[in-house]
């Protein structure tokens, strides 16, 4: 998915490009700008669940390889409000969110502490 094409952002925080990226389908974003857009307030943007159902694929990598501040990364997502977006949306975002949650648990060391992990 992608921003919607009038989405304009926030001109303090994004330049033009990385905008215009986040509108551009199939093209992989910078890790840098797919934690920026995570960790935002919603009102950088015009649709900001839009905007993170485009980071998403990304971000969920991002968080399960081990990030700081997983909980600003969460904070998107919770923003955005997942658990209303339609089924198949919500249900694969449960999905992986069950999945990190029990693979943390599981591994002797996990990139990101069980707590972190619980409070994201």
């Amino acid at each position: 998915m992608t921003a919607q094409a009038d989405e304009s952002g926030c001109g303090r925080c994004f330049d033009e490009g990385e905008v215009e990226l986040l509108r551009t389908p199939g093209v992989p974003l910078p890790t840098d700008l797919v934690r920026r857009v995570a960790q935002k307030h919603p009102s950088h943007w015009d649709d900001q669940p839009a905007i993170i159902r485009r980071v998403l694929p990304q971000l969920v990598v991002v968080l399960a390889e081990g990030v700081t501040e997983p909980d600003l990364m969460a904070r998107g997502l919770a923003a955005a409000g997942w658990s209303r977006w339609p089924s198949e949306q919500a249900g694969a975002l449960a999905g992986f969110l069950e999945a990190w949650w029990t693979q943390t648990l599981r591994t002797e060391s996990p990139p990101i502490s069980a707590c972190a992990v619980f409070e994201s």
